[in-house]
């Protein structure tokens, strides 16, 4: 796992990135009165997150814009952070949440393939027909869901609760105990839902997050 020095360090390299835009519309949640603007990446600890800030009383100005685009000038002064998570462990987490523990068809894919979903790899060939760029939220890369020209922390999953709580203390937002919501019961390390076929199909699916945020299988 990558120190905080050396996640920090990474951050300052995405705002040289040559093949990042600045022209794309997000998923965010903001507040005028800590004066953050919070990218939301699905699938990490969004839910918790928010829940904690309005338990906290945060007054946010702007919720859940899904589709959210913040002009050069009006933020600059605003502390911008994300949270990630390793590639593999999100789509395990995304599969289990949105189709191997429910009924209702929640891609609105035919019968046929809704069925094939049901399994892991089969999920997988799904994954494999969509626009990661520009898909459903809880299947995009991580990369696309973050102005990575314009970004000033980056947390991560596997060191949820430290990261949020720093993100807290340098916005000077005074919370409790988090209470993690929409956490999966009784799932297996995400490790045990792949055979070495998968891990190279989704290695290459998400190379690009992989890459910039440093994950591996």
């Amino acid at each position: 796992m990558l120190s905080s020095r050396q996640k920090q360090k990474l951050v300052s390299i995405f705002n040289h990135l040559p093949f990042i835009t600045k022209s794309k519309k997000y998923c965010v949640t903001a507040s005028d009165e800590y004066k953050f603007v919070w990218y939301r990446v699905a699938k990490v600890g969004t839910r918790t997150i928010l829940s904690t800030m309005k338990d906290a009383n945060v007054s946010l100005s702007v919720e859940n814009a899904y589709k959210f685009y913040t002009p050069s000038g009006e933020y600059d002064d605003y502390f911008k952070f994300a949270f990630v998570r390793n590639p593999f462990d999100r789509l395990v987490s995304c599969w289990l949440n949105k189709v191997h523990n429910r009924e209702d068809n929640r891609f609105g894919v035919n019968p046929l393939v809704w069925n094939r979903m049901k399994t892991f790899s089969g999920f997988i060939d799904f994954v494999e027909t969509l626009d990661l760029e520009a898909c459903d939220v809880h299947l995009r890369r991580q990369a696309s869901l973050i102005d990575l020209s314009n970004i000033d922390y980056i947390g991560r999953m596997e060191n949820f609760e430290a990261d949020v709580d720093e993100v807290f203390r340098h916005l000077g937002i005074k919370n409790e105990e988090l209470v993690v919501r929409n956490e999966t019961n009784s799932r297996k390390h995400y490790q045990e839902y792949y055979n070495q076929a998968d891990v190279e199909r989704v290695r290459k699916l998400y190379q690009k997050d992989c890459q910039i945020f440093g994950y591996s299988f």
